[in-house]
């Protein structure tokens, strides 16, 4: 009988293993179509579960869709491997699970037949017709920072005008009361990166970042980003839309789902920031700003609203000039 050299060996692995993805192939491809399936039958329950015609409107707005779905699809394995093979089984099982999830919301978000700018805002913040402001006020603090911010977001309305602030604190303050539009709150730069204090101010108030800008120092050393906001999720968009969010997770580790959906649906992480306990009020809250310019955002926003129902909006904008992180 023949020895069979190294090279032998190797070929008729790659052989069988090229079998093996052959199955693997048409088993995944299976699991897909009936992803799809599910997703039809699932559309059509939701629309009947709520009030609301369509599917991405009653998943975004009716509250108790998201536990309707964890109730109702599950989406781990049942099958386990066999004994020489059992410690790699809860890697698969996670891996698996986290696929359909992702693949499942996109084509759930399929079934609606809205696409448009105004559809996200409705969707993330609940508001009609949050239409563009023209004559406007904006709160901000004196100073070379905020004067160049101040001149650079007055050039995106018909009017503007200032209301000279204190602080930043009362700049959000006013915002949130209605005494002004608009504020300019530093919210990050190149020696700090997230300015956390002040980002607290937004946070506290709820308001939402319509737009930023990229301002540098006198001494040209530091760049701060610069944030308009306001208490409507009002956005300003242009050759680029970032989406930020707030989120505080179970474990830190979950953090890996997200960013799969992101990459899965074409976005781009931009800037991951652990906020502080004083800030989140609990552990495992994050910050998190993606590049949403090219990426399937209805899509993205349909698996956040049903997997981690407890994110928060923090903007749908436009970085300004500079650095874009």
């Amino acid at each position: 009988m023949e020895e069979l050299g190294k090279n032998d060996i190797y070929e008729i692995i790659s052989d069988n293993m090229k079998r093996t993805d052959e199955s693997i192939s048409h088993g995944f491809e299976m699991r897909i179509a009936h992803l799809e399936d599910l997703s039809v039958i699932f559309s059509e329950e939701i629309v009947k579960h709520s009030e609301f015609d369509d599917v991405m409107d009653a998943i975004c707005l009716d509250e108790s869709i998201p536990g309707y779905y964890e109730e109702n699809v599950s989406f781990v394995p049942k099958n386990s491997f066999g004994t020489p093979n059992e410690g790699q089984y809860q890697f698969y099982r996670k891996s698996i699970t986290e696929f359909d999830k992702i693949v499942f919301s996109k084509m759930l978000s399929e079934k609606s037949e809205k696409s448009e700018f105004k559809d996200y805002t409705y969707w993330l913040s609940g508001e009609k017709n949050v239409s563009t402001v023209k004559d406007v006020s904006i709160a901000t603090t004196i100073g070379k920072q905020t004067n160049e911010a101040f001149e650079f977001f007055a050039t995106k309305f018909s009017n503007c005008s200032p209301k000279e602030s204190d602080n930043f604190m009362d700049v959000c303050d006013a915002v949130s009361k209605g005494e002004a539009d608009f504020g300019i709150i530093p919210v990050s730069n190149t020696i700090d990166g997230r300015l956390s204090a002040y980002c607290s101010f937004i946070e506290s108030n709820q308001l939402f970042i319509a737009m930023t800008t990229m301002i540098d120092s006198p001494d040209g050393e530091n760049t701060t980003e610069f944030a308009l906001v306001s208490s409507k999720l009002y956005s300003h968009i242009e050759d680029n839309m970032v989406f930020r969010i707030r989120i505080t997770l179970e474990d830190y580790s979950e953090i890996e789902n997200i960013f799969k959906c992101v990459d899965y649906n074409k976005g781009t992480l931009l800037r991951t920031d652990v906020l502080p306990q004083s800030e989140a009020t609990r552990d495992n809250s994050l910050d998190i700003l993606i590049d949403v310019t090219n990426a399937d955002i209805k899509a993205i926003i349909c698996y956040l609203k049903l997997n981690y129902p407890q994110f928060a909006t923090v903007g749908l904008y436009t970085i300004n000039g500079g650095n874009r992180w």
